[in-house]
C-alpha cells in the first residue's frame, strides 16, 4: 500500500496600494506598506531604488527616514513568504523645502548728490534660481 500526502499550495501574497505623500528634503518620512498573507504565513518585506535617507524595515514594511536628495526616484517594493512575492513600482518625488527669500546684505548708507549709487542685493531662499528684486 502507498501513502500519498498533499501539500496544501501556497496562495501568493498581495502588496496592497499605498498612496505616498510627496517627500521633501529634510523632513522626515513614515510610511507602512500594507500586505496580507492568505495563508497567514510571515511575510519579509523590501525596497529597491528608495531616495538616500530612506530604509524599509524587512518585518513591518515601513518606509522611515530623512529623504537627503531631492528628485524623481522609481521604487520598487517586493513583499514575500519565502515562496511567492509581491510587487509593485511606484515614484517617490522628493522636493527642497521652499524657504522664504530673505535680503542678508547691507546697503551703503551714503549717497553722493550728482553721482551714480548702485547697490547689489544679495539674498537667500529657494527656489534660488528664480531670485528677484521688485
Amino acid at each position: 500500500m502507498v501513502e500519498v500526502g498533499v501539500v496544501g499550495r501556497d496562495r501568493a501574497q498581495v502588496l496592497g496600494a499605498v498612496e505616498l505623500p510627496l517627500g521633501v528634503v529634510g523632513v522626515a518620512v513614515d510610511v507602512a506598506m500594507e500586505a496580507t498573507d492568505p495563508d497567514g504565513d510571515p511575510m519579509t518585506f523590501s525596497a529597491d531604488g528608495l531616495p538616500d535617507g530612506l530604509g524599509m524595515a524587512a518585518d513591518t514594511g515601513l518606509i522611515t527616514g530623512v529623504p537627503s536628495l531631492a528628485g524623481t526616484f522609481p521604487v520598487t517594493v517586493t513583499v514575500s513568504d519565502g515562496i511567492t512575492t509581491d510587487s509593485q513600482s511606484f515614484t517617490i518625488t522628493v522636493s527642497v523645502a521652499e524657504v522664504a527669500p530673505q535680503i542678508t546684505s547691507s546697503p551703503v548708507n551714503t549717497a553722493t548728490v550728482g553721482q551714480s549709487y548702485s547697490y547689489g542685493v544679495v539674498a537667500t531662499g529657494t527656489p534660488v534660481d528664480r531670485k528677484r528684486v521688485v
